[in-house]
């Protein structure tokens, strides 16, 4: 642990679309803090391999042929927010085991609603999204990560969901900060979370 950087926080909840940069600030964040990382993807898939369909219908949603490039951006917004909601029983109880442990951690990744995480924030469960405006760059981030071809509509439904972000965060009192300029995001995000 750097002790030149004390940690504000025990839980850290790093919200934002895909292809914003996340999961490289929330590494970056944790090697400063010498905080674990945990990633909200891979909380999903663990509830979905135990969850009832029945009681989880957004963890399901495109298992019936449904496809997510074929619906509006308005829809695929809709269901990261629904998952959200329906992943937050899971996040809250690790949340408050880490608190219970004093075991720092970030949470990251898409799902995490900001209307649910607004009712456990605190002196040690701390939360902000980030996001990108601009669909070209989200594209080029997706590249450099996945290779492949370009996917303008994953993009632009990355665009859309961080426009809904910034528009309610701030009711909920949460930051949501741009991810450029990318050598001051973290700082940014510190200044808007917890001065």
């Amino acid at each position: 642990m750097n002790n030149n950087h004390p940690i504000p926080w025990t839980v850290l909840f790093l919200g934002g679309p895909s292809g914003t940069g996340k999961s490289t600030l929330a590494r970056e964040i944790a090697l400063r803090h010498g905080a674990q990382v945990l990633e909200a993807d891979d909380i999903y898939l663990a509830v979905k391999a135990v969850a009832d369909e029945a009681r989880f219908p957004a963890l399901y949603y495109w298992d019936h042929g449904r496809d997510w490039k074929e619906v509006s951006l308005k829809e695929n917004v809709e269901w990261l927010l629904e998952v959200g909601k329906e992943l937050f029983p899971a996040l809250r109880e690790i949340a408050l085991r880490h608190v219970e442990d004093r075991l720092p951690v970030i949470i990251e990744g898409d799902f995490l609603n900001p209307e649910c995480l607004s009712t456990i924030l605190g002196p040690e469960i701390c939360a902000f999204y980030i996001r990108e405006p601009d669909p070209a760059q989200i594209v080029r981030n997706y590249l450099e990560r996945e290779g492949g071809t370009p996917q303008e509509y994953r993009a632009q439904i990355s665009v859309s969901y961080g426009e809904h972000l910034a528009e309610v965060c701030p009711g909920y009192g949460i930051a949501c900060v741009e991810a450029r300029p990318w050598k001051t995001a973290w700082e940014r995000a510190v200044s808007s979370v917890f001065s």
